[in-house]
């Protein structure tokens, strides 16, 4: 496992300095809430480029495992390592924010107490429960603390932070924070495994939760560290996903005052399972649902996010329409906002980044069930409105309300002017909800109309009903805040391809900056393989290959992605005109690309590009690399397209004057091009 996690480790640092947006795609995969080694994977990523994952961090907070993700013997060290990357790029809100999760972290104490409780209920058990070892930790009190303070460095903390660190120091005067030999991911299994608990009866089961009742208890040995609740309850959602019905019925059975995560747990096996009877989920959502405090609601949301039709039935609806209305929420999180401000903006998902997230508690989590549901449920329309309509008037959080744009996609197509006027009634009724209590203006009152599903529905908006459409998109243009005006100007790149009221505001926009510049690059190579939009986005793109941006050049480079297979013959005068550009000096993967699996003939591409490239391996100008790099993917080409030109004996001859001059200058691999057709 270790060497796995290695290999994966490395390869993601390597990506996160290379390309931070392919890194992202690769973590998005990855659900740090599942795993301490797929958080520890986040963690080691964000702490390789703390520039480019500064935000990043931000939403890892909340994991339970934060501080449990790093390495054997300091499992703190990951999280350390990652928050001194990201502190130097957050603003003192967010670094403060993260401080204070630091200030709660406590582990000694909090094993200290634990162990004193259960010497004073059952004596001195085992070899770890005995008082001189909570008398050890209570001294070694605020010891990981100490180490994550020292790991950031005093001159990224705040005041508070710094006095923190200075009485820590007088504490652990004569310590010293571990230095580790040897590097290993900190593993935490079940205390039963794996092996002994797939062949456990029910009552086997029930007696292992009676045991297990505690969310930390670990126990420690040389090679090993065995947790408690938590990770026997994840072996639970693996049973569960094999035996959906079977652990329904046991989750049935057990008692108030067992841990909440065992009953999370087997929902959350539901969702993974391939295939769960209908009566076995209703089942499963009715007893959860009334349960004393109804504490499931966010894995319920899961569950009907996973198997919407199950709200054919009205009944499982009104369940989770509850939650929509009545699920819990967490307060201090109404008016956070991802601070990315110092972060590079390349694309519109950057933007988005920067713009509100985060679902909020299981009133969002229900709230985007809600969405799911009604692309499949088509009958709910009608009662889902009426259920949207009142949230739009009284729903009091921001995050909640950007939660509401995912349903109101899903009803779209049912009537596309309520649809309309419902988004138009949103910002309106949040403008005079935020309006009472926040002083920020239109950055919170446009917030659902800046994330990704907000902003996925108003480009609908914005052809199918262009009226509102003109008033929404008026009001990102008119913002005061630089982000929102950014997703504005986008919005009328992609309209502008579509309706030419929008080209002069387009290109005026084009003028403006560098970002407005990227922005227009990443739209245009969306849309040029489209027929009617070629001419406009081809024009942009050749103006963009010689930009004095490498992002912008880089972006629109990126057109050979979009292009089919047997499409780029269409394409070809903008292929020689890349070749002879700026652009081409870069990262060129996705052009050859396109060469290598391309159905139509490409050897006049491949000479220009070759000849190119001498020319700049002549130079010597090649600082990055990149030039060196495209030679390998060259030479394949050139290898196929050699052995293709048997026939043609004018070709063969221009192959073979570019072959010869990398031979005159040895490049390895060159050989390999006319091995298998040696030249007479």
């Amino acid at each position: 496992v270790d060497k796995f996690i290695d290999l994966f480790r490395e390869a993601l640092r390597r990506v996160a300095l290379e390309d931070p947006d392919l890194a992202r795609e690769f973590l998005l995969k990855l659900d740090a809430s599942k795993h301490e080694a797929l958080l520890h994977l986040h963690l080691e990523t964000v702490s390789t480029n703390g520039k480019a994952f500064a935000s990043h961090l931000l939403g890892l907070l909340g994991n339970k495992c934060l501080f449990r993700a790093g390495w054997d013997g300091a499992e703190w060290k990951s999280f350390a390592d990652a928050a001194k990357a990201t502190f130097p790029y957050l603003s003192s809100e967010d670094r403060y924010r993260v401080e204070q999760i630091i200030f709660s972290h406590q582990p000694e104490m909090a094993w200290a107490i634990k162990s004193a409780h259960k010497i004073k209920e059952q004596g001195e058990t085992d070899i770890w429960s005995n008082r001189q070892n909570v008398i050890y930790e209570l001294n070694r009190s605020g010891f990981e603390q100490w180490c994550i303070f020292e790991t950031i460095g005093e001159d990224h903390l705040s005041d508070t932070g710094v006095r923190y660190l200075k009485r820590l120091r007088q504490k652990f005067s004569s310590s010293k924070v571990p230095e580790l030999s040897h590097n290993e991911v900190r593993y935490v299994s079940s205390p039963i495994k794996r092996e002994r608990a797939v062949h456990m009866n029910d009552a086997q089961w029930l007696r292992a939760i009676a045991r297990y009742d505690g969310h930390s208890e670990r126990r420690r040995g040389q090679d090993f560290l065995d947790g408690g609740a938590d990770e026997l309850a994840g072996e639970l959602q693996n049973a569960t996903k094999e035996d959906p019905a079977r652990f329904v019925v046991l989750m049935k059975c057990l008692p108030d005052s067992a841990p909440q995560t065992y009953s999370s747990h087997v929902l959350w096996g539901l969702t993974e399972s391939e295939e769960v009877e209908p009566d076995t989920l209703k089942d499963a959502i009715l007893h959860a649902h009334s349960r004393l405090g109804r504490p499931y609601g966010e894995y319920i949301a899961r569950v009907f996010e996973k198997y919407p039709h199950i709200a054919r039935d009205s009944s499982f609806f009104d369940v989770l329409a509850w939650y929509v209305e009545n699920g819990e929420t967490n307060e201090d999180a109404v008016n956070h906002r991802s601070n990315t401000n110092e972060r590079e903006v390349v694309s519109i998902d950057d933007l988005l980044e920067r713009a509100w997230s985060g679902i909020n508690g299981t009133r969002g989590r229900a709230t985007e069930a809600l969405g799911a549901i009604l692309w499949e449920v088509k009958e709910a329309a009608e009662e889902a409105w009426k259920l949207l309509e009142r949230r739009i008037e009284c729903e009091p959080l921001i995050r909640v309300r950007c939660c509401l744009m995912r349903p109101l996609t899903g009803l779209f197509n049912s009537d596309q002017l309520r649809c309309a006027q419902s988004v138009e009634r949103l910002v309106e009724r949040t403008i005079e909800i935020v309006g009472e209590s926040e002083k920020e203006g239109d950055l919170h009152f446009l917030s659902p109309l800046i994330t990704h599903q907000g902003t996925n529905l108003f480009r609908y908006l914005l052809h199918w009903t262009p009226d509102i459409g003109r008033r929404l998109l008026n009001h990102l243009l008119n913002s005061d805040d630089e982000t929102t005006r950014m997703i504005g100007a986008w919005h009328v790149f992609c309209r502008s391809f579509q309706d030419s009221t929008y080209s002069s505001n387009a290109d005026q926009f084009i003028e403006e900056g560098v970002v407005y510049r990227r922005l227009a690059a990443g739209v245009a190579v969306q849309v040029v393989a489209r027929e009617e939009f070629r001419g406009r986005a081809e024009e942009q793109l050749i103006r963009f290959f010689n930009d004095e941006d490498e992002q912008v050049r880089k972006q629109a480079s990126d057109v050979f992605r979009h292009i089919e297979p047997d499409e780029l013959v269409k394409f070809f005068d903008l292929a020689e005109t890349y070749i002879a550009s700026r652009a081409f000096e870069g990262d060129s993967w996705a052009f050859f690309y396109a060469l290598e699996n391309t159905t139509c003939s490409v050897h006049s591409l491949v000479i220009s590009a070759a000849e190119r490239i001498m020319s700049y391996l002549d130079t010597g100008d090649d600082p990055h690399g990149d030039f060196h790099h495209s030679l390998h993917e060259l030479q394949g080409l050139l290898k196929r397209e050699y052995a293709a030109s048997e026939n043609d004996p004018q070709l063969r001859k221009r192959l073979l004057d570019i072959i010869d001059m990398m031979l005159e200058r040895e490049l390895y691999g060159t050989d390999e091009i006319v091995k298998a057709h040696e030249r007479e």
